[in-house]
């Protein structure tokens, strides 16, 4: 009768120990558990993951695109447009990409640009702001674009104008055209143009 009380009290005692160990290791597990990245935490680097387009021709400061990544496109057409691509190869020649044009090729390329070819959109793009891969919601109201880029909770604008031989792209916070744009591109035409930006 003695040795099944003990054999009893030894079961119970290793139940016991089993579940603290098992308790232990999931309290561990919990505590090493990535934690996911919200908007606002992201690393996310608006300058290289952010550029202008001419036609379907992407000009931005990033060399290692991959092919399918996905361009959220701000179009300006008559009044700006979302669209959504994704890339399809790098852009080599002319053919496909205005921007490499003989009379403005050197100049682009000497700002740092890499040029992709994204795949046809549903509506012809004419000029644009593409973001690569950016989980931002973007929405549109009377004619005009926004949404929170950078994950500060402030919404970004988009606008495109025309300096003396080429065009600005630039994103502001809250206000368009107010203070200094959160990213801007330089497209260079080669040739005179009648300038519109707000001086």
């Amino acid at each position: 009768m003695k040795n099944t009380k003990q054999s009893s009290g030894f079961a119970t005692n290793t139940i016991y120990v089993l579940a603290l160990l098992l308790f232990i290791n999931t309290c561990q597990q919990i505590e090493a558990a990535p934690t996911i990245k919200t908007a606002s935490q992201s690393t996310y680097d608006i300058n290289t993951h952010t550029g202008w387009l001419h036609n379907n021709c992407l000009a931005i400061k990033n060399n290692t695109l991959s092919k399918n990544d996905k361009v959220t496109i701000v179009s300006f057409a008559q009044e700006q447009q979302i669209l959504s691509s994704i890339i399809n190869k790098k852009a080599e020649s002319a053919t496909d990409c205005p921007a490499l044009l003989a009379d403005r090729k050197k100049i682009n390329i000497s700002a740092g640009y890499s040029f992709y070819l994204i795949k046809q959109t549903r509506e012809k793009i004419d000029l644009a702001i593409g973001l690569v891969n950016n989980p931002a919601k973007l929405i549109k109201l009377n004619g005009q674009v926004s949404g929170d880029v950078n994950g500060d909770g402030k919404p970004e604008y988009f606008t495109q104008c025309s300096s003396s031989e080429g065009l600005h792209f630039s994103i502001w916070t809250e206000k368009p055209d107010s203070g200094e744009p959160l990213w801007s591109g330089y497209y260079y035409l080669g040739y005179d143009i009648e300038p519109n930006c707000p001086q």
